[in-house]
């Protein structure tokens, strides 16, 4: 009979967490870098859409310098957003960045 009631408590407790887990609503965000046209996109919940025009004294390298991105995602990082994904196609100056933050 102990061994029912702890394995009962047991998977009530698992439950509740996952429950409580599944309950987080997050914001996201896209970040893409267009190193071609030096250009920053940044796209959050589909909602609001901005380009930062990156100027050539903020880089070295057009293609190989990524410090204008890296600026931006850090920005967001210290308001909250955390990258949870990158990706880098072949052949192309695209960079993107999906980032994600507990709604506030």
């Amino acid at each position: 009979m102990k061994h029912l009631k702890t394995t009962l408590l047991t998977f009530a407790l698992l439950f509740s967490v996952n429950t409580l887990m599944a309950q987080e609503k997050y914001d996201y965000a896209v970040v893409n870098y267009d190193a071609s046209s030096q250009s920053i996109f940044v796209s959050i919940n589909g909602e609001s859409f901005e380009q930062i025009k990156v100027s050539k004294d903020e880089t070295k390298e057009k293609f190989l310098d990524l410090s204008p991105v890296l600026r931006q995602l850090n920005k967001m990082n210290d308001e909250g957003w955390e990258v949870y994904s990158t990706q880098v196609p072949a052949n192309t100056a695209w960079h993107m960045y999906q980032l994600k933050r507990k709604e506030q």
